[in-house]
């Protein structure tokens, strides 16, 4: 008999945590969060509508815990007699739901069921509202968490009158040990409220010897890998402080100088890090990886007109080791892209003396200059890309070189930007369109060889001639032009430059607006390709119609010539493309549908450039037949349609894969009025590629058994 009694006292002596516990429906729990386990669940004392979250525990941490009919649970307070319920409404000391008198039927149901650790609570109805604990304020409501998988301050565990934590409620969960830990210590005595003083401090590490990037708007570091890591990736955690405190990722502790394999990392999953001195938590961090590179930038005061002093840093996931910290001057660039609340950069990089420095970033050119575009009324945020990967693709090498070196386009990855330490989201990080880029001669001294255009506004002139109030050919010489003026007809001197006493060029212009807005058919039909490299500019039609690119067919565009000492040859270049693939110059689809004719778009809006029409109407060089011939050919290559959606959605997977497609909606869904629907925006992208190129195998005439 008394052998009895020493075992039965042995196995009293276990651990609580060791026993499985279910839920039973109507008793009385605490809820505790796993950011902080000692803590509980209770009303405010200083408004009984609102939640706060204590170390401890008190009199008014007592919940009835109640399955209703419709398998959903009410949770109301045991000392007050109030639901928790669902109402919408964010206030200073309330997070979209309160205490109500009484039962509210669907507002006031909720759904326990267990997480990858602890259990999630959301409402019934709005399902992606989960219970939280606001990290800054203890405030304990409901947040919309957009991302597939749940923080450690929303998820929660149960503790009962005897401090057993429930193991299973709708299924078992995992619950880390510490949750039991202090479920058993928690229930000895009353502590004081929770404050934000007394919170653990912020913990600062390393990974592999690299340090994260921090979002002091989410509290949450950011750290690139490469995209063939997969879902799982393995470090060395490095505490810098180098103290001896014990680590701890997810209640896992990791033993010092050993690599720890994170699994599942892709869709934004967020881990939790913390360093232990003995029982007592000292720093937290919030962790988070990316498959997309990094670039943190730091400034002050910008605007669209100078460049001011700033820092910039790349964190380039294939090669870590070329990470480097550079100073900067960054201004905000573009016309319209200035009035949204996602703002783009033109950064050029320095030396510590102010000179310029070269760095090739992510595979592209060499070079100081480089653009960071936000794409802010792109519902895709890849437009750009996208399309200008295609041109770079299929589009004709300009005459003067026969390799595809010197290419009329940029280059250009996507990234994720930090800005002054703030997350600023996914950019289109690419190079500067200029006489480098495009490879065109070198000015020697005084004499000019090489000559840049842009267009910088609609005018009958970048329209090439188009009396843009009558619809049809201007039939009058274009205004006269100073070479020693950076500006003409609505057009600007990329290169070279009218300043510091220098001038520029602008008699190729001139004199290809001249031909083209005031010559005789005739003239027109023979000097044509002699003022215009006819087979770019061909694929740059094919490229706008395919686009239906509402913004480009005159502006938002360049007009370069090699070397006019040897050929004053015009060659077409593209730019600015997020108006493109059913989407207009604010986001807007309407009007935009795939079966419509482009040229007929571009007369009804008085934008259509002389030069494609006078081409089409006169059949110039067999421009018709070339067109077909031309089209026929891309569309068995890169114009098939299958191979043209594939483009959107890989970008699509890395986004959503990499978490950065949440991350994006987070801080950018609905700012000025663009709403971000990755999912609903491919499926349109699918459908209006499909329905796009049905419609010009129709007016080009190709059969799919071509």
């Amino acid at each position: 008999m008394r052998n009895i009694l020493v075992i039965l006292l042995c196995l009293l002596r276990l651990p609580l945590y060791a026993k499985e516990v279910k839920l039973k429906s109507g008793e009385h729990y605490q809820i505790r969060c796993l950011q902080w386990p000692a803590g509980c669940i209770i009303p405010s004392p200083d408004n009984p509508e609102a939640l706060i979250y204590v170390n401890g525990n008190t009199d008014t941490s007592w919940w009835t815990v109640t399955k209703e009919t419709d398998g959903c649970y009410t949770i109301r307070n045991v000392q007050s007699g109030r639901y928790m319920t669902y109402d919408g409404l964010r206030q200073k000391d309330r997070r979209y739901m309160r205490l109500s008198r009484t039962d509210h039927k669907d507002a006031s149901r909720w759904k326990i069921h267990p997480g990858e650790t602890g259990f999630i609570i959301c409402h019934k109805v709005n399902t992606g509202h989960l219970l939280d604990v606001r990290r800054d304020s203890y405030i304990v409501g409901t947040y919309h968490n957009r991302s597939s998988v749940a923080n450690e301050n929303e998820r929660f565990f149960l503790v009962d009158a005897k401090g057993r934590v429930v193991t299973d409620v709708e299924g078992k969960g995992t619950l880390p040990k510490d949750c039991f830990d202090n479920a058993a210590k928690g229930r000895s005595k009353p502590q004081q409220q929770w404050k934000q003083k007394h919170a653990p401090g912020l913990l600062s590490f390393t990974l592999n010897g690299q340090k994260p990037v921090y979002d002091k708007r989410t509290k949450v570091y950011l750290f690139t890998v490469p995209e063939k890591t997969g879902h799982e990736f393995t470090a060395k955690i490095t505490i810098t402080d180098k103290s001896k405190l014990q680590i701890f990722v997810d209640g896992k502790a990791i033993s010092r100088g050993r690599r720890y394999k994170f699994s599942h990392i892709e869709n934004g999953r967020v881990f939790r890090l913390a360093s232990a001195s003995g029982d007592d938590t000292t720093a937290v961090a919030r962790l988070s990886f990316t498959w997309l590179p990094i670039v943190e930038i730091g400034s002050q005061g910008l605007n669209v007109s100078h460049f001011s002093p700033g820092t910039f840093r790349l964190f380039d996931p294939e090669h870590p080791a070329a990470d480097s910290f550079l100073t900067a001057r960054l201004r905000h660039r573009g016309d319209y892209a200035t009035t949204m609340n996602k703002k783009s950069f033109a950064v050029k990089l320095k030396d510590g003396a102010g000179k310029a420095v070269d760095r090739k970033l992510l595979g592209m050119r060499s070079d100081d200059y480089w653009i960071l575009d936000a794409m802010a009324i792109d519902h895709a945020r890849m437009r750009n890309r996208v399309a200008m990967d295609l041109w770079m693709d299929f589009a004709a090498a300009p005459h003067y070189t026969s390799s595809r070196r010197n290419q009329n386009g940029v280059h250009g990855r996507l990234v994720e930007v930090f800005w002054n330490g703030s997350y600023q989201g996914v950019y289109n990080l690419h190079e500067h369109m200029d006489r480098k880029q495009l490879g065109l001669a070198r000015t020697d001294g005084n004499k000019i060889r090489g000559c840049l255009y842009k267009s910088q506004t609609w005018s009958d002139w970048t329209l090439m001639g188009w009396n843009r109030s009558r619809g049809c050919i201007i039939g009058t010489r274009p205004p006269g032009y100073h070479n020693n003026g950076s500006n003409w007809a609505g057009w600007e001197a990329k290169y070279p430059k009218a300043r510091n006493g220098k001038s520029t060029e602008w008699k190729p212009l001139y004199e290809a607006a001249d031909l083209v807005g005031r010559a005789d058919d005739r003239t027109f039909a023979e000097e044509v390709d002699k003022r215009f490299d006819l087979p770019v500019v061909r694929d740059y039609w094919l490229f706008i119609e395919l686009l239906f690119a509402m913004d480009n067919s005159g502006k938002n565009m360049y007009w370069a010539v090699n070397d006019l000492t040897k050929k004053q040859c015009l060659i077409p270049v593209p730019w600015d493309l997020d108006a493109t693939f059913g989407r207009s110059w604010n986001g807007h689809r309407s009007g935009y549908a795939p079966e419509k004719n482009y040229r007929d778009y571009l007369h009804r809006q008085g934008i259509t450039n002389a030069l494609f029409e006078r081409l089409e109407k006169l059949d110039a060089n067999g421009w018709k037949a070339g067109l077909a011939n031309r089209y026929r050919s891309l569309r068995r290559t890169h114009f098939d349609p299958d191979r043209l959606f594939k483009r959107f959605a890989d970008y699509f997977r890395l986004l959503e894969r990499s978490g950065a497609a949440a991350r994006e909606r987070a801080r950018w869904d609905n700012a000025n009025g663009i709403y971000l629907n990755f999912k609903s925006e491919e499926d349109y992208l699918h459908e209006w590629i499909k329905r796009r190129i049905a419609n010009m195998d129709k007016q080009y005439g190709f059969l799919q058994t071509q």
